[in-house]
């Protein structure tokens, strides 16, 4: 599967990696996983930490991300993403997306910018 999430931290981060060509029903799929674990959690808020490092290539409708109700969860935090700069579309819709829906959302070159960023959350929680 191009993406995969799983607890980083239990009740803390959910680590998302995604890779190769990238469709529509790949994003809702691990958005339903996603979901899953913020209904599990116990914890207030929990953050997503995205590696866009190894995106190919992007093929999403956007009118259908309408269905990606992860990101109105109540229990979502941050979204950091990185790697994807060499996907300007990719960017492009991220920073829209982020916008319309109202999220905490920061996207980083590195990860090792992404992953200082993240921590820095964990250690000072809202």
């Amino acid at each position: 599967m191009p993406i995969t999430a799983h607890w980083a931290i239990e009740d803390t981060l959910i680590q998302v990696k995604s890779s190769g060509n990238l469709g529509t029903t790949e994003v809702l799929q691990v958005g339903r996983e996603i979901t899953k674990l913020l209904d599990a959690s116990t914890s207030g808020k929990v953050h997503l930490l995205i590696d866009e490092s190894e995106v190919e290539n992007l093929n999403i409708k956007i009118t259908e991300l309408s269905e990606l109700t992860m990101l109105r969860h109540p229990r979502v935090g941050w979204i950091v993403t990185w790697g994807s700069q060499q996907n300007r579309l990719f960017a492009f819709l991220q920073t829209m997306v982020a916008q319309l829906a109202g999220l905490n959302w920061r996207k980083f070159q590195t990860e090792a910018e992404a992953r200082t960023f993240v921590e820095a959350l964990i250690a000072a929680p809202e």
